[in-house]
C-alpha cells in the first residue's frame, strides 16, 4: 500500500506597499490585500485597523484623525500556522481654500496714478490663487488704478478639497494737485474802513488755505480788512495731503 501524506503549508500575506493619501472626508481608505492558502485551510484573518474583504481583495479601514497607521495583518490556518505582513499609511486631512473675503468696499485716496495693494488673508498658504485683475503674491492683492473709480476684481483660490470665490470691490479716488487761482490786483474805494471780499479758485475744495498776514477763507472767497489806505499784499498758502500751492494778490 501506499500512502501519500501532504504537510500543511503556511498562508501567504502580501500587503501593498506603504502610502500616503490625503483626503476631503471621512469616507474609507482601502488597499490591496493579497492573502492566499495552498492549503485552502485559513480560518481567521486578523488586522489592527479595519477588515479585509476577500471578494475584493482589499482591507479598509476609516481613521478619524490623520497620522500615520501601521497596519498588521495575519492570516492562521487550521494548523496554526500563521503569516502576517505590515503596511504604513499615512493620513493627511486635506484643505478646501478659505479667502478672508472683505464685507464692505475698501476705500482708497491716491495723489497720482499707481499701484493699489492690499492684504487678503488665503489660507491655506498654499492655495493657488488667480485673479480677474492685478495679482496676488506673499498675502497681497495688488492692482494699477490709472483713474478713480470703482474697481470690481474676483479672487479665485483652490485646494485640494474645495475651492473658495470673492469679489472685491475697491472705490479709488485720485485726488487732483493743489491748485489756486488767486484774483487780479485790484483798486477798490472805500468810504471808511471795512471788510475785503475777494474770489479765489481752490482745487480741490477740501485743501486747508491758510491767509496771511491776516484774512480768512470761506466759500470761495477771500476776506480782509482794510483799516487804512494803503498797499495789501496777501499770500494764500493751500495745503492738502497731496501737496500744496501759493498765490499773491
Amino acid at each position: 500500500a501506499t500512502i501519500h501524506i501532504r504537510l500543511n503549508q503556511p498562508p501567504i500575506v502580501i500587503a501593498a506597499k506603504d502610502f500616503e493619501i490625503t483626503r476631503c472626508d471621512l469616507s474609507p481608505i482601502c488597499f490591496d490585500l493579497y492573502i492566499n492558502d495552498t492549503d485552502k485551510n485559513i480560518i481567521n484573518i486578523n488586522s489592527t485597523y479595519g477588515e479585509y474583504n476577500p471578494e475584493t481583495g482589499e482591507l479598509c479601514f476609516s481613521p478619524e484623525l490623520a497620522g500615520t497607521y501601521t497596519i498588521v495583518v495575519t492570516a492562521t490556518d487550521i494548523c496554526q500556522l500563521s503569516a502576517s505582513d505590515t503596511i504604513k499609511v499615512t493620513v493627511i486631512n486635506g484643505d478646501t481654500a478659505r479667502i478672508a473675503c472683505p464685507s464692505e468696499p475698501i476705500a482708497v485716496a491716491l495723489c497720482n496714478a499707481g499701484t493699489v495693494c492690499r492684504q487678503i488673508a488665503i489660507a491655506p498658504f498654499d492655495a493657488l490663487v488667480s485673479t480677474s485683475f492685478g495679482s496676488y503674491d506673499n498675502g497681497e492683492l495688488c492692482f494699477k488704478a490709472d483713474t478713480s473709480g470703482r474697481y470690481l476684481i474676483e479672487v479665485f483660490a483652490a485646494a485640494e478639497c474645495g475651492a473658495d470665490t470673492c469679489i472685491i470691490e475697491f472705490d479709488v479716488n485720485i485726488a487732483p494737485p493743489v491748485q489756486l487761482t488767486c484774483p487780479a490786483d485790484t483798486s477798490i474805494f472805500l468810504c471808511e474802513p471795512g471788510l475785503i471780499s475777494r474770489p479765489i479758485g481752490v482745487i480741490p475744495a477740501t485743501a486747508s488755505l491758510t491767509v496771511l498776514p491776516s484774512g480768512t477763507y470761506k466759500d470761495g472767497f477771500i476776506d480782509f480788512m482794510a483799516d487804512t489806505s494803503g498797499l495789501y499784499n496777501i499770500m494764500v498758502i493751500a495745503q492738502s495731503e497731496c501737496g500744496s500751492d501759493t498765490c499773491r494778490f
